[in-house]
């Protein structure tokens, strides 16, 4: 059973000056508990240090004018205190609550989530935070190797299960296949489909009607059918005779009606008094076989033309290729097809690891993927960047000059234990040296070999205080109002003489405390706040003991907190402690 030496502490001087009698630590689950249940109407002591141990409920009251609270009892279960104050309502107590109560923040585009709300900009996708609605029924977030980015269904892929599917219509709609085209739109049936039969009622023949591949059926204007009259089957003109009531205002000679002039339909040359048959079926001034000419234009039959932009070619002619953005189609200008060029973008975009993927139309009908290898980098942001050293921020593998991510950059797995982003302390796990935290004696720290881990290729800080004296190891962040903070850490102590057992006439206490801009942080002016404060007591010698608070409230005006741990030794000898993933980070994240 582990005991609590409650001492009151002056902040950053740490005299002690006075400690009452030793009493069990409860659970951190009951201290929990109970600090919920009292943080509205337990009184506290009020004393000048930046917060003493407990098991998480309030002090004893006290009259002096700074109030501050108490902290977690010492070792991994230790729990936050209640805000020692003159009033059983106090602002700290509603902060406690509050910090109690707050659920997790929204996360990047890339993540999972559940729902809009879980991600910063809104858009939950697929189950995947998204960089966009991407409500379409042929779009997608959660493609591999592209998560949090919208892009289309792959041609002839089903819509993704959740959106609208596409309608799998009959081709005489002219409407949409059931499938994805590859560009972010349910597909149609193709340019050239048949939709309607071709149809011939006395003397008139109507030809084929096609898709245009845009969703309408194109019916050719209806043809006279003279000299002749519709077949027998009723679906063309009849292309011979056996008497003159087989034909039209022409008698019918060896089994054929006479020449018929231009405008009229036709199924050969011979049938033309212009000698020639167009594939229109039309009998025509000129052969017509170009892919955007025809003869059968509404008030100009008979007479080939150039067919107006945007269309595409009709009856046997051959027609333009492609489909989507890059398709060709009829300019209204020139007799063949033209196509989109080579700088036409049919496709958004996208990063695939150390590879730019554009998207740009051949200039046959086709879109092409042209994929821009970034060397000794990454693709970010649709851009090469270049690869990131060890200790820097990293969410790839790819991203890193190493090959190895674990949060950052680093040489091999064992140094990838790094905090997240959300981690607002610098150089938390000692991997290569001490930079970045201050302590009061100079001199009085040093890395060491040891790890909280045991990893052989990390190590920790190790603080010195002289006995008897007090050291520390912090630094300043700054810290954002509307968020909310977990800190943390590991650490591990010796009684000075290398001897195990219990270690006996020292304890260390951590936490942020709250300052109203840098220059008072730097220059540990009086806090603004110091609580909630984590207290480690006594813990057992060459044993590393974890401790954490979370969902910390930054109290109004703070703008900057100092992170970290007080070593306060009141033996002869001096107490070595050593230090290690420390973090302060906004919550949910930790080390």
């Amino acid at each position: 059973m582990l005991t609590r030496v409650s001492c009151f502490v002056l902040p950053l001087v740490f005299v002690v000056t006075g400690c009452s009698e030793p009493e069990k630590l409860r659970p951190r689950e009951d201290a929990a508990t109970e600090m919920r249940d009292s943080a509205g109407t337990a009184d506290a002591p009020q004393v000048d240090a930046p917060g003493r141990g407990g098991s998480g409920a309030g002090g004893q009251p006290d009259t002096s004018d700074a109030a501050v609270a108490g902290s977690g009892g010492g070792g991994p279960g230790g729990g936050a205190g209640a805000r020692a104050d003159a009033g059983p309502d106090t602002s700290l107590a509603m902060d406690m609550r509050a910090a109690i109560e707050t659920g997790p923040g929204p996360v990047k585009d890339g993540d999972r989530c559940q729902k809009a709300s879980d991600c910063a900009n809104g858009f939950c996708v697929d189950g995947i935070c998204c960089a966009s609605a991407c409500t379409g029924s042929c779009q997608q977030c959660n493609a591999p190797g592209m998560l949090g980015k919208c892009i289309p269904v792959g041609s002839g892929q089903p819509a993704p299960t959740g959106r609208t599917a596409c309608a799998q219509q009959p081709a005489s709609t002219c409407g949409t296949t059931g499938v994805c085209d590859g560009a972010g739109q349910c597909q149609r049936h193709p340019s050239g489909t048949s939709c309607q039969p071709a149809n011939c009622t006395g003397s008139t023949a109507t030809g084929e009607g096609r898709c245009d591949g845009k969703g309408m059926c194109v019916v050719p204007t209806g043809a006279a059918c003279a000299p002749y009259k519709c077949d027998t089957a009723g679906k063309t003109c009849a292309s011979s005779c056996a008497t003159d009531n087989d034909c039209t205002g022409a008698p019918c000679v060896s089994q054929r009606c006479g020449k018929v002039p231009a405008g009229n339909a036709c199924a050969r040359p011979e049938d033309c008094a212009s000698g020639f048959c167009s594939p229109d079926g039309v009998c025509c001034d000129k052969a017509c076989t170009e892919q955007c000419e025809a003869c059968d234009l509404q008030g100009a039959k008979g007479t080939c033309k150039v067919l107006p932009a945007g269309q595409t070619p009709r009856g046997s002619r051959l027609g333009c290729m492609g489909q989507g953005t890059c398709a060709g189609a009829c300019s209204g200008m020139s007799t063949q097809c033209v196509y989109p060029t080579s700088s036409t973008q049919c496709g958004d975009k996208a990063c695939s690891g150390t590879t730019i993927m554009s998207y740009l139309c051949d200039g046959n009908g086709m879109c092409r993927a042209d994929a821009a290898q970034c060397q000794n980098g990454y693709c970010s942001n649709l851009m090469c960047a270049p690869t990131k050293p060890n200790g820097t921020l990293c969410a790839t593998n790819l991203e890193c000059s190493s090959g190895t991510c674990g949060g950052r950059c680093c040489a091999n797995t064992c140094l990838c234990r790094q905090p997240t982003a959300e981690n607002l302390a610098i150089n938390p796990g000692f991997d290569v040296d001490v930079s970045g935290w201050d302590v009061i004696t100079t001199g009085a720290i040093q890395r060491s070999q040891s790890d909280s881990e045991g990893c052989p290729y990390s190590g920790s800080a190790a603080v010195i205080a002289p006995g008897p004296s007090n050291n520390e190891i912090t630094q300043c962040v700054p810290v954002d109002q509307s968020r909310t903070y977990n800190f943390g850490g590991r650490l591990l102590g010796s009684d000075g003489n290398g001897q195990n057992g219990m270690v006996g006439h020292w304890n260390v206490y951590c936490g942020p405390w709250w300052y109203g801009s840098l220059s008072d942080c730097k220059s540990r002016k009086a806090p603004i706040s110091s609580a909630p404060v984590q207290w480690i007591y006594n813990g057992p010698a060459n044993t590393w003991v974890a401790y954490s608070t979370e969902n910390v409230a930054v109290p109004p005006n703070a703008t900057h907190a100092r992170f970290g741990c007080v070593l306060s030794n009141s033996e002869t000898t001096s107490v070595t402690v050593s230090f290690d993933q420390l973090y302060l980070a906004v919550s949910p994240s930790k080390y």
